[in-house]
């Protein structure tokens, strides 16, 4: 897939967060707040999740934010590792989604509120969030600007090609009015700080 489709997936707009925080059922293609105890967000592959969430003084909230591609993967390795291995090798992203989202719900399971603090997940994809039977508060995206930014930091093709398919698949499940759109990783570090009352480390 040519990476410059991501200038028509990736739209401009007005920032939403208050009324998707607000109403989760505008997500009308999604059935939302199977667990009403986890909420989650939802960022796209390679847009922004580590670099955000290293970025959260989690002392000075009252949520807890889970990186769920990323503290998942020792739980998924050990049981399906080999076909993790073998979809991501094949660059077969749709594959390798389908089967993660059959163990996801296994592994929510094991998921310990942490000093009574809310969760959050914060999820790649709008069917990964719901595989978690998360309550989808915020959905969030590059600008184009951004998204060019992005793929001109990537060096090989499997990672703009993720980067692209996550930003498309998101526009799919979600119209676009529902997405916030950030134009920095500053601002996307506000946004959070703003709506979740955190503070940042830096």
């Amino acid at each position: 897939m040519e990476a410059g489709i991501i200038g028509a997936s990736i739209s401009g707009g007005a920032l939403v967060a208050s009324a998707i925080i607000k109403n989760p059922g505008c997500l009308s293609k999604l059935t939302c707040g199977k667990v009403k105890h986890i909420r989650a967000v939802v960022i796209p592959n390679k847009g922004g999740k580590s670099t955000l969430l290293n970025s959260l003084n989690e002392q000075s909230s009252r949520y807890h934010f889970i990186d769920v591609e990323s503290e998942s993967k020792s739980f998924l390795d050990s049981k399906i590792g080999p076909s993790i291995l073998e979809y991501k090798n094949k660059q077969d992203w749709a594959s390798l989604s389908h089967l993660m989202l059959q163990y996801i719900p296994d592994w929510i399971n094991t998921l310990k509120n942490v000093r009574n603090k809310k969760l959050v997940l914060v999820c790649s994809s709008l069917q990964l969030a719901e595989a978690c039977g998360a309550n989808i508060i915020w959905v969030l995206c590059p600008s184009k600007n951004l998204g060019k930014e992005v793929l001109n930091s990537l060096n090989n093709e499997a990672d703009k090609n993720q980067f692209v398919n996550s930003v498309e698949q998101l526009y799919r499940d979600c119209s676009p009015q529902n997405v916030s759109v950030y134009n920095s990783w500053a601002e996307l570090a506000s946004l959070f700080k703003a709506i979740f009352n955190v503070q940042l480390k830096y």
